[in-house]
């Protein structure tokens, strides 16, 4: 698993929140509170690990968070996170 990014040196942090408001279907709109329509970023570069988290205030629940780690090869390494074998078995990835 990656360092933790409490202990590393972050080189950038930043907040930033979207409204999603051209994307939804006006009716649909219409029916949903605004912090429905939000969606919070944080992200934080710890060059080569950067993690980002994307939530929305209106779903407690819905957290995404994606860790990303750099390396100065092709991509092909398989297991850059150090996974156990039962998470590499469960694991998804996308290219």
């Amino acid at each position: 698993m990656a360092p933790s990014f409490h202990a590393m040196e972050c080189s950038g942090v930043s907040l930033s929140s979207c409204v999603c408001r051209i994307s939804v279907v006006g009716w649909f709109r219409a029916i949903l509170p605004k912090s429905a329509l939000i969606v919070e970023e944080e992200a934080w570069n710890a060059y080569p690990y950067t993690k980002t988290i994307y939530r929305c205030p209106f779903i407690e629940k819905f957290v995404l968070e994606i860790e990303t780690v750099y390396h100065d090869d092709d991509g092909s390494q398989e297991n850059v996170f150090n996974l156990s074998s039962t998470d590499l078995t469960s694991r998804t990835v996308g290219m």
